[in-house]
């Protein structure tokens, strides 16, 4: 074997242990300055029943919840400890809910008369239109707004649906 042979095998044996080096480091990296610290806060929200944060190319962050009164208010404190934690980072939060056959068919219901409040701006309506659907269907439910989320809690007994829908920020 020659001599340069055998410094090409060092230098690719040297390249492949600082990559995986690298890589071990950049994962614990992401474990414990990110994740770890992400499962704990947002796990301490009393509403909060689990926790799973999954990276891909963007993170995805899936919550479990409890059932909870003000759904707005959980959502915006999961969001500003992602946005804290994140720092600009791209992310999906994906909410769990539990729903059962009835409040799916209620909001597969209501969606038409959703997607018009959202095109139209017209807020009031579609509570009056919640509050039409609750009372047929037997459900309770709550409707809450902000800036740029319109907040949906449609509840069954020990069943919920919870959705935080995007909107267009001229109210």
């Amino acid at each position: 074997m020659k001599k340069s042979d055998f410094k090409i095998k060092i230098a690719l044996l040297s390249l492949i242990m600082a990559l995986a080096i690298f890589l071990v480091g950049f994962t614990l990296y992401n474990k414990l300055s990110i994740v770890e610290p992400i499962i704990s806060e947002i796990s301490s929200i009393e509403a909060v029943k689990e926790v799973e944060v999954n990276k891909e190319k963007d993170y995805l962050i899936e919550v479990g919840l409890l059932k909870v009164n003000n759904f707005a208010q959980v959502y915006s404190d999961i969001k500003d400890i992602l946005d804290s934690k994140l720092n600009g980072k791209a992310y999906e939060l994906v909410i769990k809910d539990k729903p059962n056959l009835l409040l799916n068919e209620s909001y597969t219901s209501l969606q038409p008369a959703l997607y018009q409040a959202l095109a139209n701006h017209e807020y009031v309506w579609l509570n009056e239109k919640l509050a039409e659907i609750a009372e047929v269907k037997g459900i309770s439910y709550a409707f809450f707004l902000d800036d740029n989320y319109l907040f949906i809690q449609l509840i069954d007994e020990e069943n919920y649906i919870y959705k935080a829908i995007k909107h267009n920020k001229d109210l």
